[in-house]
């Protein structure tokens, strides 16, 4: 998963990917990262650690900016990355230009045409016999 991320977090761009899995709220602690349901926007997904549990409510803040955001419930969290991913976001976001993508497709598939077309001109170079027994 790579949510949207926001500019407390990375402020030039896409920077690290992350992989969350759900997680019950209790195994939540500070200085994990988080992925929930922003409080204005439920459809936004913001990825910030945890800098406050207090009862059922989390504050997060963006590793930039170090601000505290408005407090959280358990409720809106998706889940803690488990695994981050230097750098993997910039990746993603390449891939998701049509750029990107044909570059994705078009490289491999270059090199297995060109493979291909090197096996069969080997192939048509050599000298078959077959031995026929009487």
């Amino acid at each position: 998963m790579r949510p949207r991320g926001t500019a407390a977090q990375r402020p030039d761009g896409p920077g690290d990917a992350i992989v969350v899995t759900k997680t019950n709220p209790a195994n939540i602690h500070t200085g994990d990262i988080i992925s929930y349901h922003d409080t204005r926007d439920p459809g936004f997904i913001v990825s910030h650690r945890v800098v406050q549990i207090s009862g059922r409510q989390v504050v997060t803040a963006g590793d930039v900016t170090k601000s505290p955001d408005s407090p959280i419930t358990y409720n809106q969290i998706i889940g803690k990355a488990q695994v981050v991913l230097p750098g993997f976001g910039y990746l993603i976001d390449w891939l998701k230009k049509p750029i990107g993508l044909l570059s994705a497709l078009f490289v491999p598939l270059t090199f297995v045409i060109v493979y291909e077309l090197r096996r069969l001109a080997q192939e048509s170079g050599r000298v078959r016999y077959r031995l026929h027994h009487s």
